[in-house]
């Protein structure tokens, strides 16, 4: 091992990593090719095969395959119609009232 502390770029402790997982090199050989300990090229191992392990993980999927845009634009709409209905209601309420109390309804345009 060298005296001198390398910073190895992501893509280079990748490389690394897939080497021995690929070539057959016995792990000791590539860590002193590179100038690491054993103990530094399992982290980056562990690492490496958590981000693959969170890679193939299913994405999560919206009901029916929508988008979410989607999703939210009905959700949007459903809003809209309630408060469409709810201001209907309450401007024949208050047509009820206003006769109730002998008043005239009043125009609003």
């Amino acid at each position: 091992m060298s005296n001198g502390k390398k910073n190895f770029s992501t893509e280079e402790k990748f490389q690394i990593v897939k080497e021995s997982l690929v070539s057959g090199v016995s792990i000791s050989e590539i860590c002193r090719h590179n100038g690491i300990y054993t103990s530094q090229y399992y982290s980056w191992q562990k690492k490496f095969l958590q981000g693959a392990k969170e890679g193939l993980k299913p994405k999560p999927r919206i009901r029916n395959g929508d988008t979410e845009k989607e999703r939210l634009h009905e959700l949007l709409e459903r809003k809209n119609a309630v408060i469409a209905e709810i201001t209907a209601e309450n401007l024949t309420l208050k047509k009820i009232l206003e006769n109730k109390k002998g008043k005239t309804p009043s125009r609003t345009d």
